[in-house]
């Protein structure tokens, strides 16, 4: 098909300065905001993230712990 591609999904990014209007913007915030249950601090994520990241690539080079 040719012509300009479609953009009936395409987001855009929030401007540095403040929206005039807020809801043009994707609604990316409010759904997430609305599925947390639990709310955990920077460090305890970014541990539980090197822990798992560290026991997949051990996984996956054969060096299981």
């Amino acid at each position: 098909m040719r012509g300009a591609p479609r953009r009936e999904f395409e987001a855009v990014s929030p401007p540095r300065r403040p929206l005039a209007r807020p809801e043009a913007l994707a609604l990316y915030a409010g759904q997430s905001s609305g599925l947390t249950e639990e709310v955990w601090p920077a460090a305890a994520v970014l541990e539980e993230l090197v822990a798992e990241t560290e026991a997949r690539i051990d996984h996956l080079s054969g060096r299981t712990k």
